[in-house]
C-alpha cells in the first residue's frame, strides 16, 4: 500500500468513526426519549393504579351503602304489610261497628216494641 491510499484509508476511517460517533449520538437521544416515554408510562400506570384503588374504595363503600339500603327496603316493605294490615282492620272495624249500631238499633226497636205491647196487654187486661 502506498501513502495515498493509507491517507485515503486513514479518512474513510475517520469518516466512518465520525459517522458512527454521530449515529450512536442519535442512538443515545432517541434512548434518552425512549426512557423519558418509560417514565411517563410508568407513572400513568401507578396514577391509573391510584384512580383503581380509589375506584374500589368507592365500590365496596357503595356495596355496603346498597346493602344498607335494601335493609331499610326491607323494613319499609314490612311497614307497607302492617300498613295494608291495619287497613284491613280498620274497614273490618268499622263493619263491626256499623252491624253493632244496626243491633243496638234493633234491640231498642224490639223493647220499644215489648213496651208497647206490654202496654197494650195491660190495657186490655185492664178493661177486661
Amino acid at each position: 500500500m502506498n501513502e495515498s491510499e493509507n491517507l485515503w484509508n486513514a479518512d474513510s476511517l475517520l469518516k466512518l468513526s465520525e459517522d458512527l460517533q454521530a449515529e450512536n449520538e442519535q442512538y443515545r437521544s432517541l434512548l434518552a426519549q425512549k426512557e423519558i416515554q418509560i417514565q411517563t408510562h410508568l407513572s400513568d400506570v401507578q396514577n391509573l393504579k391510584s384512580q383503581i384503588c380509589s375506584m374500589q374504595s368507592t365500590i365496596a363503600e357503595q356495596g355496603q351503602e346498597i346493602q344498607k339500603l335494601n335493609a331499610h327496603i326491607a323494613r319499609l316493605a314490612e311497614s307497607d304489610l302492617v300498613l295494608v294490615e291495619n287497613q284491613k282492620l280498620i274497614e273490618a272495624n268499622r263493619r263491626l261497628q256499623a252491624e253493632n249500631e244496626k243491633a243496638q238499633n234493633t234491640f231498642k226497636e224490639a223493647v220499644t216494641k215489648t213496651e208497647d205491647a206490654k202496654r197494650i196487654l195491660a190495657q186490655a187486661k185492664a178493661t177486661v
